[in-house]
């Protein structure tokens, strides 16, 4: 039986709180282009995150909601955000770094507070002047639909912006947002975490995610394709997937990481929190793909277990090579951050930072590239320690990248909340070997389309009205019935409770789905009733 989820009432009321800012030499600079784009969002699930033109995403660097954290979950609605009703958010800053040796020196690209990236592809290897077509382009799915929407219609292929095979726009997802931003501009190099001379890279970044109530609702996809469109042959490139993440209140977060799977994730240090209440959520960044590197025995498929071996690269599978995952994992609290590109290139080693001085991480006095690689959930392991406002790094590398020379690097964030803080990363585990299993082809089965809706008010009561549009486009699954459901926040939480159930007379009265369970710490999995129906036909109001 497939329902359909229809919230009828909502009542919110939240304070508003104080959040963690950046350190104070870190404010975020505006890059030397006036053609920054800062208000994209891709809002098209349970999560609410900025994404820019120039390598920042996930912060509101243009004060849409004053709150400067740009990524919100559960995302309830912006109405919600702007008058002050709503303060789940989970990520403060995120960002893409970029660290390898051109001869003998050390080269850097930071995108964090301040970003050393300016709008626009390269043009003979240098960055172009700004241009109004230089921004984030939004495409939605309808779009795919005969409703083109102005950036569908204005795609800019001459940036480089991604064709399917019939030429019109790839689309991937439900709502997708497209720019492409390069670091060639030797002024905007500024960052003291960097602060070098350009890397001469070009970097085409891919946002999406699906509209979807399940699993795909709590994930968002950012796909890299970095192209050495410069003259400089860079030895040793390591590529880190950076984030500051504020879990609600920044001062109470714990980071750890999954080396089997190149999963980092933040977590709250106890089920309660000043944002978020009870059962604070987990964050996680699944490292997809990294670069392509030869495997071991040239030319070779298999490993010497005779696994198969293989890379994921442009869409297409290449035989005798492998993507490299995360290769190490580190941390730092605020106060802490890198000042120096130096620094920067030996947390990208794996390093870490001890009384001031770049050191090796070890446990148990063996030098480890991954931090905090223990399991929070049973206790044991190496875990974080003294909560406080923590940044991550997951990277990958090295490799040779030599102009001419491209890779692709894809990274699933995934919001996850249990019934508490450890229950959480069960549930941000288990959905990322869902996104995994995903992975690459992105095409779930196509859910029914969503009923419309309208309201009634009464004296005393309300009612709600749909029509059949989820029978008549019931998208990959047999149209079952619908239920509606009264909660008290707009996304379907533990809170909401199911008020009425309309089922097609057909016999089946039963739906079952092998699910997790997030208060185990496996993630053991069994066949259970997800919903039951009552067999005594569809209604279309209540």
């Amino acid at each position: 039986m497939r329902i359909k989820l229809l919230c009828v009432l909502l009542i919110l009321v939240m304070a508003l709180p104080a959040m963690a800012a950046p350190p104070k030499h870190k404010q975020y600079l505006n890059p030397t282009s006036t053609r920054t784009d800062n208000t994209p969002r891709i809002n098209v699930n349970n999560i609410l995150m900025f994404v820019t033109n120039h390598g920042n995403y996930g912060r509101d660097l243009a004060g849409v909601f004053g709150l400067d954290a740009g990524t919100f979950f559960p995302y309830a609605g912006e109405e919600f955000i702007t008058n002050g009703l709503l303060d789940d958010w989970s990520m403060y800053a995120m960002g893409l770094w970029v660290g390898g040796k051109v001869g003998s020196d050390v080269r850097i690209i930071i995108t964090e507070y301040s970003d050393e990236c300016v709008p626009g592809p390269m043009l003979n290897g240098e960055a172009q002047n700004d241009q109004a077509d230089f921004k984030v382009y939004k495409l939605y799915r309808d779009s795919l639909a005969g409703n083109p929407n102005a950036d569908y219609l204005n795609w800019p292929v001459d940036q480089g912006a991604p064709l399917n095979e019939f030429g019109d726009p790839d689309m991937i997802g439900d709502q997708m947002l497209w720019a492409v931003y390069n670091d060639a501009d030797e002024d905007q190099h500024d960052n003291d975490a960097g602060n070098t001379l350009p890397l001469g890279l070009e970097i085409k970044q891919t946002t999406f995610a699906f509209d979807r109530t399940g699993a795909l609702g709590n994930m968002i996809f950012v796909r890299f394709r970095i192209f050495n469109n410069g003259s400089n042959v860079i030895d040793s490139t390591f590529f880190s997937v950076w984030a500051d993440p504020d879990l609600g209140d920044a001062g109470d977060d714990f980071v750890g990481c999954d080396t089997l799977t190149s999963l980092g994730f933040v977590y709250n240090d106890g089920s309660d929190d000043s944002h978020y209440r009870p059962n604070p959520p987990c964050v996680g960044a699944d490292f997809f793909q990294g670069p392509l590197v030869m495997n071991d025995t040239l030319g070779s498929d298999t490993a010497d277990d005779g696994t198969a071996l293989y890379g994921l690269m442009w869409g297409d599978t290449i035989t005798g090579y492998h993507n490299l995952g995360m290769t190490s994992f580190n941390k730092y609290i605020n106060g802490s951050d890198p000042n120096s590109f130096g620094e920067t290139y030996s947390f990208m080693k794996g390093w870490y930072k001890y009384e001031g001085v770049m050191v090796p991480y070890t446990i148990d006095g063996v030098p480890n590239m991954y931090m905090f690689p223990g399991d929070p959930v049973t206790d044991e392991g190496d875990l974080d320690f003294s909560s406080a406002d923590r940044r991550w790094m997951q990277t990958t590398g090295p490799v040779t990248f030599s102009p001419g020379d491209s890779t692709e690097i894809l990274v699933a964030y995934i919001f996850g909340r249990g019934s508490d803080h450890l229950s959480s990363i069960t549930v941000v585990r288990e959905l990322d070997v869902f996104a995994q299993a995903l992975y690459p082809e992105f095409n779930p089965p196509q859910p029914p389309a969503k009923p419309v809706v309208t309201v009634g008010e009464h004296d005393g009561a309300i009612s709600v009205n749909w029509g059949d549009t989820s029978e008549v486009d019931h998208g990959a699954y047999p149209f079952q019935g619908y239920t509606v459901w009264q909660g008290d926040a707009p996304t379907k939480g533990a809170d909401w409770m199911p008020i009425a159930t309309f089922d097609i007379a057909d016999g089946q009265t039963v739906l079952r789905d092998i699910l997790s369970d997030p208060n185990s710490a496996t993630g053991t999995k069994t066949l259970q009733t997800v919903r039951e129906g009552n067999d005594r036909g569809t209604a279309y109001s209540y």
